[in-house]
């Protein structure tokens, strides 16, 4: 692979001085001045002209710049390629796990997958919950992480350029804390909610709380719509300071410890099932296979193409 100093080179070529370098990577100049001098005889070519000024590329050096991130990129893609190779002989499904992504399910799927395919090998990797993370993962899902366990629909997996597997559909419940108006129902109309605050995932983003959304819109007036992001601790921490409730799912129901949740008396329902890349591996194309078989799932239960 190629030359780690090539890294601290082209900083050094970048910021034209080693001390300027020193403070972009936080190491010392004295260690800058190592790694140039030590990649320099590696070489056999001088790369810098030291000035009191800073330095300066020679002709050399500015032939070895040129080439230098090309080299960078083409040695870490050909890295990644080869641990992808590692990772398939090994049969390793990573699956992402957050708090409001959890992996319960495959406590029940996950012996039955084995059976067929004994080869797999199952690695849970952990991820946060914020914004940014979640944007991460999605960019990054089929390379840091092949899939993980939530909630699915066509609006979700389009805006996200991925694919599902459905495995369950989960009835639309409002979670409220204790001393919340409706916390002593055990079942709920929608007109309980008239007067009421109720929070809801901005729209766009799950065609099932859209539908909701477009309900209680045109016909309760008298409900409070709030928006969040998404379905997170930040959303629950609002809603118990605004005496608010939430609309979650099962699944959900343990991300905050004072909210339980309460059946609602409408038909809405949201998908719950594993979500990959739109492309995904030959491995995880086999985890997918084999789910849809010991779950006994029908074809429609596969209803994301790849053409979303």
């Amino acid at each position: 692979m190629y030359n780690q100093h090539l890294d601290t080179f082209i900083v050094v070529a970048d910021t034209g001085s080693f001390s300027k370098a020193a403070e972009q990577l936080f190491i010392s100049p004295t260690a800058v001045v190592k790694k140039i001098n030590s990649l320099e005889q590696h070489l056999g070519v001088t790369l810098f002209i030291r000035t009191h000024q800073g330095v300066i590329l020679t002709a050399a050096g500015k032939d070895i710049y040129k080439d230098a991130k090309t080299i960078i990129n083409y040695s870490n893609t050909a890295v990644a390629r080869a641990k992808r190779s590692e990772r398939m002989d090994s049969g390793e499904i990573r699956i992402g796990k957050s708090l409001n992504t959890p992996a319960d399910m495959l406590e029940d799927i996950w012996p039955k997958i084995h059976q067929y395919c004994p080869d797999l090998a199952l690695n849970i990797i952990p991820f946060e919950n914020n914004t940014e993370a979640v944007d991460n993962m999605f960019m990054n899902l089929g390379k840091d992480m092949d899939a993980y366990i939530g909630l699915i629909d066509p609006t979700m997996l389009s805006y996200r350029k991925c694919i599902g597997l459905r495995l369950r559909t989960e009835p639309l419940k409002v979670a409220v804390t204790a001393d919340h108006p409706l916390a002593g129902k055990k079942h709920l109309r929608i007109r309980d909610f008239y007067g009421q605050k109720l929070m809801l995932v901005q729209k766009g983003r799950f065609a099932c709380y859209d539908r909701l959304r477009e309900e209680l819109t045109a016909h309760h007036p008298k409900i409070e719509i709030l928006d969040c992001e998404t379905i997170e601790i930040n959303a629950f921490n609002a809603c118990n300071c605004n005496r608010c409730g939430i609309v979650i799912i099962d699944p959900w129901e343990k991300i905050h410890p004072l909210f339980h949740t309460i059946p609602v008396a409408w038909e809405f329902t949201g998908d719950w099932g594993i979500v990959c890349a739109r492309n995904p591996s030959p491995l995880v194309q086999r985890f997918l296979d084999t789910a849809e078989k010991v779950m006994n799932l029908s074809q429609e239960d596969r209803f994301y193409g790849k053409n979303n």
